[in-house]
């Protein structure tokens, strides 16, 4: 027979994992927030300053071989304040990958499977060993790949055909999505 605790926790997985993973992104990136900009991060913020100023190549005066969707997003990060907004929309970024990754964990093996599938992905998402203080093209395109991988999975399991119609939509826009962040972001 299982404790008390033990037993709340098992019927509480889902939210007790969540919340924790939520934290662990916090914990564990927030302190970074304000730190200084990596040399790709402070590329693409002057491309992305600069991007839509004309010139002769595809971003004004500067070339960079990266997708417009991630010019896009380091543009949106120029307007709300340079890298300390990109910082917190990347923290956003991972926010957003933990609560996919979960929803996914919790249709393939249940509501311990959720729990676990967070903390993992929180913990992969904020290592600092695989790069992940900065806000690249894989942290800004990873949620939208494991978008097009929920949408498609729910969508097999929709009953009702216009709903999985538009769950068939979202995965392939999600998908497209994420190619436009990163070129081999193929997964969704």
């Amino acid at each position: 027979m299982r404790s008390g605790l033990v037993a709340w926790a098992h019927r509480h997985a889902v939210a007790v994992g969540l919340t924790a993973s939520v934290l662990l992104v916090l914990v564990l990136r927030v302190p970074f927030a304000g730190a200084m900009p990596y040399p790709d991060e402070g590329g693409l913020l002057i491309v992305a300053q600069n991007a839509f100023q004309g010139g002769p190549d595809l971003y004004g005066r500067h070339f960079v071989d990266r997708p417009q969707g991630l010019v896009l997003l380091y543009r949106l990060g120029v307007m709300l304040g340079g890298v300390d907004a990109l910082r917190w929309i990347g923290i956003a970024l991972v926010v957003g990958l933990v609560l996919i990754a979960t929803r996914v964990g919790y249709l393939l093996s249940g509501r311990v499977g959720s729990a676990w599938t967070g903390l993992v992905t929180a913990t992969l998402a904020c290592n600092p060993l695989l790069g992940t203080r900065q806000v690249n093209a894989e942290l800004i395109g990873a949620p939208l790949s494991l978008l097009s991988c929920l949408a498609a999975i729910e969508a097999l399991r929709c009953q009702r055909s216009a709903l999985r119609a538009l769950l068939l939509v979202l995965a392939g826009a999600s998908g497209a999505g994420a190619l436009l962040i990163k070129q081999n972001l193929v997964d969704g």
